[in-house]
């Protein structure tokens, strides 16, 4: 098991980015409570996308049926050779914060 899902946002659709000849995403944030480590968490949820569908090799950026991503872990930026939580574009990821301040998540 990944994690006990605390809090969830409603689903909202915005426009595709970077590769926009594509259908508009759907977004969502949730928090969880996880014993995973950061770097776990993020494989696990890779495992994830592959199980619900997502081809690993697809085209970057390109349409797909799931994108897991990791904004905060334990309300803190995390930076890690696999994981880097500290270079977040805010322009890219500004509806993803919107929605994890949604689910009442705030960085420390």
């Amino acid at each position: 098991m990944i994690g006990q899902v605390v809090r969830a946002s409603s689903l909202y659709q915005s426009a595709a980015r970077d590769l926009f000849d594509q259908a508009d995403f759907t977004n969502a944030a949730l928090e969880l409570e996880t014993e995973l480590e950061p770097v776990d968490l993020l494989f696990a949820l890779k495992r994830l996308e592959v199980t619900l569908g997502r081809d690993p090799q697809g085209i970057r950026f390109g349409p797909r049926l799931i994108d897991l991503d990791i904004l905060s872990f334990d309300g803190h930026c995390v930076e890690d050779a696999e994981l880097d939580l500290t270079n977040v574009k805010a322009s890219v990821f500004l509806n993803a914060v919107n929605l994890y301040r949604s689910v009442g998540g705030g960085w420390r």
